[in-house]
């Protein structure tokens, strides 16, 4: 009983690019579906909208029941292979881990494995460093449901390194929360251009039985005053609050 509503989604904003009849299924079944209409080039991700085709007791016609976003990992500009880790440098000092080249360099905090530093051409490019962020505003809906409470051991969690190696040109570290129940492995490289890409990942330990889950993962930071422009995609690519629009 649904269209469904195909959009690209680019830094200049988000167009519709096909509309049709949704496919019809059944619960749990899956179907291959293929669109037929070129993706623009310079598509960031791929919005799958599904729209009420009739109206209903509250629902016009065009209202979107749900959406999903997608990056179009087929799209040649957007493939992981378009990337390449430079070759890099490793040096330890008594107070951090510095990961360099050319002219950049990252340095991490020995003891809690937080990046401290991201220099450009001598210049910080964070004014404070980038820590995990567990935590959100509790919601209507999450107060009543007990979450705030249940979730509070990751409100300003700071992790432990417990290792750390330099391998692929890559700083690999290991981090640790909640007393050990839970292990982060956290890899930082620079790749084409001088750009610094971190993958994160959380995993409980073999002992860990009884772990609240976070209310978001992630990280946070200040930027200096200096810039004057930001550009980010507030809707992708999982829900988000209705003020994260661009």
């Amino acid at each position: 009983q649904y269209d469904l509503e195909v959009r690209a989604v680019t830094k200049k904003g988000t167009k519709a690019i096909w509309r049709g009849k949704a496919p019809d299924l059944k619960a749990g079944t899956q179907v291959q579906w293929k669109l037929e209409e070129a993706v623009p080039k310079g598509t960031e991700f791929l919005e799958f909208a599904f729209l009420q085709r009739t109206a209903e007791f509250g629902r016009p016609v065009g209202h979107e029941v749900a959406f999903e976003q997608l990056r179009p990992t087929s799209y040649p500009e957007l493939t992981k292979a378009s990337y390449s880790i430079r070759p890099s440098t490793y040096q330890e000092t008594p107070i951090a881990l510095v990961l360099i080249y050319d002219d950049t360099e990252v340095y991490v905090n020995k003891e809690t494995g937080i990046v401290t530093q991201v220099l450009k051409e001598g210049k910080d490019l964070l004014a404070a460093p980038m820590r995990p962020n567990f935590w959100r505003v509790p919601t209507d809906n999450d107060v009543p449901a007990g979450l705030a409470t249940r979730y509070r051991p990751w409100r300003g969690a700071i992790p432990a390194l417990t290792d750390h190696k330099f391998e692929k040109n890559t700083l690999v570290l290991t981090r640790t929360y909640l007393d050990g129940r839970v292990t982060e492995t956290a890899r930082i490289n620079i790749i084409d251009g001088g750009d610094v890409h971190f993958i994160q990942e959380l995993a409980k330990t073999t002992e860990a039985t009884e772990v609240p889950p976070p209310f978001r993962y992630g990280l946070q930071t200040e930027v200096s005053q200096s810039y004057a422009a930001a550009e980010w995609f507030g809707r992708g690519p999982g829900e988000a609050y209705a003020d994260r629009f661009q």
